[in-house]
């Protein structure tokens, strides 16, 4: 599985530059050439033994520690809060330090929490690995990720939020939406424009790279589409602009029903405002606003908006297992609950993984090698499933999301006929619109 959106936070850096507490069960086949060695890796049980304590020559493991470090773009031009990914990997490695008594006789620490300030990604990564003494690091939530090469060329473990190409490729590295294609079309977009009635679509974005290759995105997958047709599509935004009303007018001479955005989601409301100004009423489809307080703070714009994501949202009626444990452990710390924090989560998750898998012997080869044997991994649910045997380099297969529209106020997940199967997947590289099937 695979989404093929970004989330277009990172265009700000680009613009100034369950109930059980156990965590996630897998079973693992092996990837040639990602660090394993091409055996059939076993599936970890959760609640195995893993108390077993030997000496280890690794950096940043004692006797009684497995020290790691992470690195967020906490000083933003966006006022966002990337540090809550720090939250949600301090709630995990608490929870397996207090209920499983750490991993290999060792307590889980997050010794150093950098802020990169948007720029200074390299620096604070350099850091990590020369002076903080780290044997992974996690979690990463920044806007630029300028410090991947380094660590690629380290083989350090590494988690997080992948928002940028850099996570593609390097077979360390291991981002919670896995494998990210920027500019593949999808079937999705189109069908859920013929499925609300919408033929006359619209895409919006910026003129720096991402925001055009996610235009670029939406516009092949229209294209796959006989009955829905895109109308106007703008790519020539600055960065910041607050002033929509020529984009708007245009739009709403073309007679669109449906926008796409390309844009973040403080410039998605500016857009929606003005839409309303204008008294232009057509659906608008926020990729990256699955975020409360917008529904908080602009209840008026967000209301009858889609927006999707590529994690169980807090909705869903049926929650699975990891989801309710985060949320346990949110509500018991007093942390947020949001993407940011399920990234740290699921990124600490992640690399308790990894480090279980590879043994009381453990090493940075080792756990790099388990993880890539893996080829469903959920997070107890929270993600529909990632194929590590290829998601460093290749979209698994299927793409899955779930939908949600905003009604009352409230985030209502669509198309939930099986509450058991919540996500919305197609298959991989479609030449026509499909019809998606549940997972």
């Amino acid at each position: 599985m695979r989404t093929r959106w970004m989330a277009l936070l990172v265009l700000a850096g680009l613009g100034v530059a369950a109930c059980s507490n156990s965590p996630s069960t897998t079973t693992t086949t092996a990837a040639p050439d990602d660090g394993s060695d091409g055996a059939t890796t076993a599936t970890v049980d959760p609640n195995g033994d893993y108390s077993e304590n030997v000496p280890v020559d690794a950096p940043g493991v004692t006797d009684t520690e497995i020290r790691v470090g992470g690195v967020v773009s906490a000083t933003n031009p966006l006022a966002a809060s990337y540090d809550d990914a720090f939250l949600g990997t301090k709630a995990y490695f608490q929870m397996i330090n207090e209920d499983y008594g750490g991993v290999w006789g060792r307590q889980l620490e997050l010794v150093a929490e950098r802020d990169d300030a948007t720029t200074n990604n390299a620096r604070e990564v350099e850091a990590l690995l020369t002076q903080d003494d780290v044997f992974a690091v996690l979690p990463v939530a920044t806007l630029l990720f300028t410090g991947a090469d380094r660590l690629a060329a380290e083989g350090v473990p590494t988690f997080g939020w992948n928002v940028q190409e850099e996570w593609n490729g390097p077979t360390n590295l291991f981002g919670t939406r896995g494998y990210v294609c920027f500019t593949c079309g999808n079937s999705f977009l189109p069908w859920l424009a013929e499925d609300i009635g919408a033929t006359r679509v619209a895409s919006i974005g910026y003129n720096v790279p991402q925001s055009s290759e996610c235009a670029e995105g939406n516009a092949a997958g229209i294209e796959l589409s006989d009955e829905v047709e895109l109308v106007y599509d703008d790519t020539s935004l600055q960065y910041g602009t607050a002033d929509f009303s020529a984009p708007v007018k245009a739009m709403k001479e073309e007679d669109v029903d449906l926008v796409l955005t390309c844009i973040d989601a403080n410039a998605a409301i500016s857009l929606i405002k003005e839409m309303q100004r204008q008294d232009f009423d057509a659906s608008v489809y926020l990729p990256n606003s699955y975020d409360h307080t917008l529904l908080e703070e602009f209840p008026d714009q967000m209301e009858g908006q889609y927006v999707r994501t590529d994690f169980a949202p807090f909705e869903l009626s049926e929650k699975p297992d990891g989801l309710q444990t985060y949320l346990d452990w949110m509500d018991e710390l007093g942390y947020p609950t949001n993407e940011l924090t399920v990234a740290g989560w699921v990124s600490a998750d992640m690399f308790v993984e990894g480090l279980r898998g590879a043994g009381p012997e453990f090493s940075r080869e080792k756990v790099i090698a388990h993880l890539n044997g893996i080829d469903s991994y959920t997070a107890q649910g929270i993600l529909d499933g990632l194929d590590w045997t290829v998601e460093h380099t290749d979209e698994g297969d299927p793409i899955c999301q779930i939908v949600l529209q905003v009604e009352d106020n409230e985030f209502v997940p669509l198309y939930q006929d099986d509450p058991g199967k919540p996500w919305l997947c197609e298959n991989a590289n479609p030449t026509t619109v499909e019809e998606p099937f549940h997972q």
